[in-house]
């Protein structure tokens, strides 16, 4: 008992210290960024929660997430809630939460190893997307994580007890994790189906099953309806079956799923095993999420974290039931995969850093020269805003229209940019910005070459974006 004791305080304090350091990463020079890894993107937060009011996530376009970024809305209720470090302590403590019920979750199932439980919680940290999610608030899968580790908990003990209080709770969560991100029923009706082919269930879990069915078969209604008759746009994204290599670059450890996805199909179609059928429809669902955003194209790392959370709890129990020789494989395995993704959280951790110190000055900077008596110019390539309709979104509301949110959070009162496409009206007393669209074409030589004919000239790039100015920036900005 002793022993056992001190195992599960040594796992909780290793566990512990590692998250402390996590956790001084996102607060350390905590602030709204504007070149993070999703440009711009901050400014969902200037002009919601930030500002005083509700936060919601995207429902623009193709895109339909809308409690994406709703639980930050919680913070209004706090004094100082609308400042950026509360921001980043709110994802600190959601981190935390999540951390604690997923490694407590692993090590019931595995009956309290904590060597496995601990190297899985370190595969989880050395995802490509860890720090992301929650260096920036900008992404779903920070607040997707704490759902499904609620998610599988109280489904798991809905199923021990066989009281309806956790098929409710569970339920619920279900819910509100599918409105987090377009993709995200897919996980459900994959675990949903799962059980209802290989698994005895009870009336309770069978009706369970079939709700968490009918939530996602709402959600597709409602996603097509809007598609067909609510947005006129051409799609956030379309389907390739051509399935690039890129996304196992950018995630090794989609190899260790498409594997233990393989080695568990087999097991439950040819050998009957369904005694671990519910990480198995974990397991599942992560590898159906995985490849739903291989079919899109969409490539990045946070993209796929989810499935890394639902791949890890049969993958501990993989671990625990192989010998020595597969435990020792599967280890420097790992090891192989997580050495390039800990170099892409220090850079991202890094960058982060100095752009939460830099990007509010830049702004700033402008703001100043602007009560200078400066006017302020967005400058656009008049050939491609009329021939090109992706590029006058992109440029209007990808660029401009950010970029309009953070001058207006720095200058604390509304600042029109004028957008213009040409260098007619011009002079040394114009601040102008060209957008990334713009400074991307292929015209933008000649507009740059037309600028410093007028006296500006290229100070500062900023998420793609081209500062030309007369005055350099402070040493701080650049």
């Amino acid at each position: 008992m002793i022993d056992y004791r001190s195992k599960i305080i040594t796992g909780y304090t290793a566990l512990l210290s590692v998250l402390g350091v996590v956790c001084f990463c996102i607060l350390y020079h905590s602030n709204w960024i504007f070149c993070g890894t999703l440009a711009g993107d901050d400014y969902q937060f200037l002009m919601t929660t930030a500002i005083g009011k509700m936060s919601h996530g995207s429902t623009w376009r193709a895109r339909f997430w809308p409690l994406g970024l709703s639980d930050y809305s919680v913070l209004l209720l706090l004094p100082y809630g609308k400042t950026p470090l509360a921001h980043y302590i709110y994802n600190s403590v959601i981190l935390v939460i999540s951390s604690l019920l997923f490694f407590n979750f692993i090590n019931n199932i595995i009956r309290f190893n904590i060597k496995i439980s601990l190297f899985s919680l370190f595969l989880l940290f050395c995802s490509s997307g860890f720090m992301q999610i929650h260096m920036e608030c900008i992404y779903a899968e920070r607040m997707i994580f704490f759902l499904l580790c609620v998610f599988i908990i109280f489904y798991k003990k809905a199923c021990e007890t066989k009281k309806d209080f956790y098929y409710y709770i569970a339920f619920f969560v279900a819910v509100w994790a599918t409105y987090m991100k377009e993709l995200v029923f897919v996980i459900f009706v994959i675990i949903a189906m799962t059980e209802l082919f290989f698994q005895s269930l009870t009336k309770q879990r069978k009706l369970f099953n079939y709700a968490l069915l009918f939530n996602s078969f709402v959600f597709i209604i409602i996603y097509i309806y809007r598609r067909i008759f609510r947005v006129h746009e051409p799609a956030y994204a379309t389907i390739h079956y051509n399935i690039s290599l890129e996304q196992f670059f950018n995630e090794p450890i989609l190899y260790f799923i498409v594997i233990l996805t393989g080695i568990r199909i087999y097991a439950v179609l040819k050998k009957k095993e369904y005694k671990c059928i519910f990480t198995d429809a974990l397991l599942f669902a992560g590898m159906g999420y995985a490849l739903s955003y291989c079919l899109l194209k969409l490539t990045s790392g946070y993209y796929l974290f989810p499935s890394i959370v639902l791949f890890l709890p049969a993958f501990a129990i993989f671990i625990n039931k192989s010998n020595n020789f597969v435990k020792l494989m599967i280890f420097l395995g790992a090891i192989f995969c997580a050495i390039p993704n800990l170099k892409k959280s220090v850079h991202i951790v890094i960058n982060n850093w100095s752009h939460r110190q830099t990007d509010e000055l830049f702004f700033q900077y402008i703001v100043d020269e602007f009560h200078r008596g400066k006017q302020i110019y967005w400058l656009s390539n008049s050939d491609l805003q009329k021939n090109n309709p992706e590029y006058e979104h992109l440029d209007a509301i990808m660029c401009l229209n950010r970029f309009q949110h953070f001058i207006n959070y720095y200058s604390k009162f509304q600042i029109q940019i004028e957008r213009v496409f040409n260098t007619i009206n011009l002079n040394q007393n114009s601040i102008v910005i060209c957008g990334y669209p713009t400074v991307n074409s292929i015209k933008f030589n000649q507009i740059k070459t037309q600028l410093e004919k007028i006296g500006l000239y290229p100070i500062k790039e900023l998420g793609g974006n081209m500062l030309f100015t007369t005055n350099s920036l402070p040493a701080k900005a650049l």
